[in-house]
């Protein structure tokens, strides 16, 4: 077992140990040759056994070393360590000056939502980039990601990391991953896309903002089935809206249902993050404008959909002013009294028009309504949350779980209708006797009806 004081290829010197887990060992190191500071991470030795952990840890090297992006560790060298050691392989990389996100949520409870749009922004430019290179990470964590005194944000271990010409798994295959932030279908076995990472970014998400994971229970799998059959609970109620929306669809089961991509992510965030006070714009004369119209995410839509409901905006807001100019004048139209003109008659008295009104002997029949079709009420049963698939796959959990359990349920009370009825009317027209030189007044008279409650 290597301790510190050890050099590694005579270059490297290990001086403090900082982590173990998942694959490795990490430590802080000594690059002698440029005398600067690095971080090693090295295969466990109880791993070395298995040849497949190996070429794992070789995989992630080269994973690393093909992604150039700030937001990702930079890769400098890969090796073994001596025989004495039984040959660990070993990957050389960048020291981040940070803590992981997960001790920065640990320390403050929850982050703002300030802070949490950062960390996510700058975590969907990274997954962008390993989108772009045929990469998929399958362990966004905020284990994995590192944060630096400055704000700035690394994505760390692409341990298990899958290119996307070969991410299906076979039914033998182990399924490697962290529980709390699996997606339905890296649960199931089902291949993997650029979807896993957006849902792992939801849940992401949801820890930041709530202060714990979205799922929490007693053991691995346990939580791994909560991701396919169950929803996180509520978020707290001081998270606005727009971003709730956005934690809600990026975790989504149905990848499909999901934000398409991690640009289209960070667009989303961007919006629900963005400061609501201060949307106005100048324009060249120097006055202010207000800010174009901008239709938020609706994730129960499919994205054609959205994309036609975005792009008739300007379309829909000028139709709403040429219809609100319309009624406008028809309004003014309406409040202005027609003008009468008196035309002089013959000396004779115009005859009248006389209705007879209905005798008052007569029974009025009763308004009131009755039901015969008993309402019934359309309760839908809740999903079962419990349930478990007839060949559950074995989930291999890379970091511990937390205390305590989750569990969300929701109960659907549909609001039964009331039946109104409407009072019964009666019109009486009269007019009264003798000649008239003007057409004789009209008198509209309602009387009491029946009683207006509803039926028992």
């Amino acid at each position: 077992m290597l301790c510190s004081g050890d050099v590694l290829s005579g270059r490297y010197r290990l001086d403090t140990h900082i982590a173990t887990g998942g694959m490795g060992e990490v430590w802080r190191a000594t690059d002698m040759s440029l005398d600067r500071v690095v971080a090693v991470k090295l295969l466990r030795s109880a791993l070395l056994a298995d040849p497949e952990f190996s070429v794992m840890l070789r995989i992630e090297a080269q994973t690393m070393a093909a992604l150039a992006h700030p937001n990702v560790v930079k890769v400098y060298d890969y090796g073994h360590a001596p025989p004495a050691h039984g040959r660990a392989p070993y990957i050389v990389m960048s020291h981040v000056a940070g803590q992981p996100l997960s001790r920065r949520i640990a320390e403050v409870g929850r982050l703002s939502v300030v802070e949490t749009g950062s960390v996510l922004l700058q975590l969907a430019t990274a997954l962008r980039a390993a989108h772009r290179g045929g990469i998929i990470h399958c362990d966004i964590k905020p284990a994995n990601v590192l944060v630096a005194p400055d704000g700035a944000i690394t994505l760390v271990d692409f341990g298990i990391a899958r290119s996307t010409a070969t991410t299906a798994t076979t039914a033998t295959q182990v399924i490697v991953c962290t529980a709390m932030y699996a997606a339905p279908e890296q649960v199931t076995g089902a291949p993997v896309s650029q979807a896993t990472d957006i849902y792992a970014l939801g849940a992401v998400a949801y820890h930041c903002l709530s202060g714990h994971p979205p799922f929490v229970g007693e053991s691995p799998m346990d939580v791994a089935l909560q991701n396919v059959y169950d929803e996180p609970p509520p978020l707290p109620a001081d998270v606005p809206r727009a971003l709730r929306m956005v934690v809600i669809r990026a975790m989504s089961k149905d990848p499909a249902h999901r934000h398409p991509t991690a640009a289209v992510f960070a667009r989303a965030v961007r919006y629900a993050t963005a400061d609501r006070s201060t949307t106005t714009d100048r324009n060249s004369t120097g006055s202010t404008k207000p800010a174009p119209l901008v239709l938020p995410d609706l994730p129960w839509l499919p994205v054609r959909t959205r994309q036609i409901w975005r792009r008739s905006a300007p379309a829909m807001s000028a139709a709403a002013a040429l219809l609100g100019a319309g009624g406008l004048v028809a309004l003014f139209i309406a409040v202005i009294p027609a003008a009468t003109s008196q035309v002089a008659g013959p000396s004779s008295p115009t005859p009248s028009i006389s209705v007879a009104a209905a005798p008052a002997a007569t029974t009025e029949p009763s308004a009131t309504p009755t039901d015969s079709s008993p309402h019934t009420d359309a309760s839908a049963p809740a999903r079962p949350g419990g349930r478990t698939p007839a060949h559950p796959p074995a989930v291999a959990a890379m970091t511990s779980q937390l205390p305590g359990a989750a569990g969300a349920s929701a109960t659907i009370s549909p609001s039964a209708p009331v039946l109104s009825p409407s009072p019964s009317t009666t019109s009486r027209l009269s007019t009264p006797p003798g000649p008239s030189p003007s057409p004789s007044p009209v008198v509209v008279s309602t009387a009491p009806g029946s009683s207006s409650e509803p039926p028992s």
